[in-house]
C-alpha cells in the first residue's frame, strides 16, 4: 500500500540519507572554487579516507593527478554539525598534520591576534559558514536537533564559523586543516592562502601533490598517509582501549591509558613508504 503521508522523522531521516545531495551546492553561497561532486571523485575521496564521505556536494583543489583536494559536506538530516569541510588529500593532511602537530595552531593563532586583515577575513569566512548551514539545515533537522541539545544549543551551532568555531573567539585558528580546505573550496580565506604558502614555502610542500601521492587516491599503493584526524584511527584507538580494559579487569584507567600510550598510534596511523630511504615529508 501507499506510505502514510506523515512518516516519523527516523523514516524521512533515513530517505533523506538515501537522496542525492549534490544539487545543494546551487544553493550556497560564496563558495566559487567548488565544483558539484561526481562518481569519481566522491570514489577518490573514499579511497583517500579510508571510508565514504557520502554527503559531500562539492569538491575543490584538484591536484596535478586529477584528485579532489577538499570536500564541503551536507549535514546529517537528524543533526546540526559544525564542521562543513573537510581536507582530504592525503599529502596536505600530512604536511598539515606535521606542522599541527608542531603547535602551528597556538602559532598561527597568535599572529591572528595581530594581524586585522586576518580578522577581518575570518570574520566573514564565519559568516559565510554560518550563512550555509543555515541554508542545509531543514527544520525538521533543527526539531530534532533542538530535542536533543536545547534549543540555545542548537541556535549556537547554526551562528558558529569555520569548523564549529564561535564567532567571539576571533583569535582562534583552531584547525589548520580546515582552514586550507575552505581556501580550496571558497578562494577567499586568508588564513588559508598564507597556510598554503608556508607550506609551499617554508615546509616543502607542493601544494597540488608529491611524486608519488597519487598511489594513496587511486589505490595502486605503496604509499599511503591516514590523517591523524581520520576516523580510522579514532576507531582503532576506541577498539584497542576497549581490548585492554577487557585484559585489565578491575585495574584503574590509568593503566590502560599507560599502555595505550607505550603502545603508540596503532596499526592504521602508520605512515607507507616505497622504501626506508623515502622522506617523511615528500615534495
Amino acid at each position: 500500500g501507499m506510505p502514510s503521508p506523515s512518516l516519523p522523522f527516523f523514516w524521512v531521516a533515513i530517505l533523506l540519507l538515501g537522496m542525492p545531495v549534490r544539487s545543494l551546492l546551487s544553493k550556497v553561497q560564496g563558495w566559487h572554487l567548488a565544483t558539484e561532486a561526481t562518481e569519481a571523485s566522491l570514489t577518490a575521496i573514499e579511497l583517500q579516507l579510508g571510508h565514504k564521505l557520502s554527503r559531500t556536494f562539492g569538491v575543490a583543489g584538484v591536484c596535478q593527478y586529477g584528485y579532489p583536494q577538499a570536500a564541503l559536506v551536507a549535514m546529517r538530516p537528524d543533526k546540526v554539525e559544525g564542521s562543513l569541510v573537510r581536507l582530504t588529500c592525503p599529502h596536505l593532511c600530512q604536511f598539515v598534520d606535521d606542522w599541527e602537530g608542531e603547535g602551528a595552531v597556538e602559532t598561527q593563532s597568535k599572529k591572528l591576534a595581530e594581524n586585522d586583515e586576518w580578522r577581518a577575513s575570518l570574520a566573514e569566512v564565519n559568516r559565510r559558514h554560518a550563512s550555509t548551514r543555515r541554508t542545509l539545515a531543514s527544520e525538521e533537522t533543527i526539531a530534532c536537533t533542538e530535542s536533543k541539545l536545547g534549543e540555545a544549543q542548537c541556535e549556537s551551532i547554526l551562528n558558529s564559523g569555520i569548523a564549529g568555531l564561535s564567532p567571539s573567539r576571533t583569535a582562534d585558528v583552531k584547525c589548520v586543516h580546515a582552514h586550507i580546505a575552505d581556501e580550496l573550496l571558497s578562494g577567499s580565506n586568508d588564513l588559508g592562502k598564507a597556510f598554503l604558502g608556508e607550506l609551499a614555502e617554508r615546509r616543502g610542500c607542493d601544494p597540488s601533490g608529491s611524486t608519488f601521492c597519487h598511489e594513496h587516491c587511486s589505490g595502486a599503493g605503496p604509499w599511503s598517509y591516514v590523517p591523524v584526524k581520520n576516523k580510522q584511527k579514532l576507531w582503532t584507538t576506541k577498539h584497542r582501549r576497549r581490548i585492554l580494559k577487557e585484559r585489565h579487569l578491575g585495574n584503574p584507567d590509568d593503566q590502560v591509558e599507560s599502555e595505550l600510550s607505550a603502545a603508540g598510534p596503532g596499526p592504521t596511523a602508520l605512515r607507507t613508504r616505497r622504501s626506508s630511504s623515502s622522506s617523511s615529508s615528500p615534495t
